[in-house]
């Protein structure tokens, strides 16, 4: 805690235990409270389940669900071409997401810095760097965002989470739209993404995904 305070002017805990969460409120910390889930089902039974439904109901909730995705990756393909978009795969990550860090950063009050260095810190230089895929949002030649992803276990299925993205707000949904169509998200249950991004809640809902409760605090 130490080294973390002393090396930046505000530093935040995600994910953390209970007790550990007592102890930073001992001393001195704040709670700020939760971090928005963001789910995008992939599979129309699945998401009809998890809505307790079943029998004649769940067969027609059914229908109303799979077409509605069905649109949903429509917009999504439908802005990336407009945009002419493409992702990008990259085994780790250079200087060219400065550029990204560069521009996204201004429209944030307050934001962890993303830059190459601190990418690299993050996602890279680790004992296991292939848990994580890393992809460049490219158009017109210039790297306009990027996007980590990891699939996880989830009970009896597997998910696709967004570890972490970074885009200006107006490559947010070709970014988001790229990756529903991932082979990895096509071949998992849902994809999500917690995550606390003012103005780009439309371009989620735009992308398919839904706002959940939080199932764990962000301090």
């Amino acid at each position: 805690t130490e080294a973390m305070t002393g090396s930046r002017d505000l530093v935040v805990a995600l994910s953390i235990s209970e007790p550990a969460s007592r102890a930073y409120l001992r001393g001195g910390w704040r709670d700020l409270g939760d971090i928005p889930n963001y789910v995008r089902p992939q599979d129309a039974r699945w998401s009809v389940r998890q809505a307790g439904l079943h029998g004649i109901r769940a067969v027609a909730a059914t229908a109303i669900v799979a077409p509605a995705l069905a649109a949903t990756r429509l917009a999504s393909a439908l802005a990336t071409r407009m945009m002419g978009t493409r992702l990008e795969r990259i085994d780790r990550f250079d200087d060219r997401v400065d550029r990204v860090w560069a521009s996204a950063s201004k429209r944030y009050p307050v934001i962890a810095v993303r830059d190459h260095r601190a990418l690299s810190w993050r996602f890279d230089d680790v004992p296991d760097p292939s848990r994580d895929a890393r992809h460049y949002l490219v158009a017109g030649g210039k790297v306009r965002g990027y996007v980590v992803t990891r699939v996880e276990p989830w009970h009896d299925h597997q998910m696709l989470a967004i570890v972490d993205f970074l885009a200006s707000p107006r490559w947010v949904l070709p970014l988001l739209g790229h990756v529903t169509a991932l082979p990895e998200a096509r071949a998992t249950t849902a994809i999500t993404c917690r995550t606390l991004s003012p103005g780009l809640e439309l371009a989620f809902r735009a992308a398919g995904f839904i706002r959940v409760a939080a199932d764990d605090r962000g301090r």
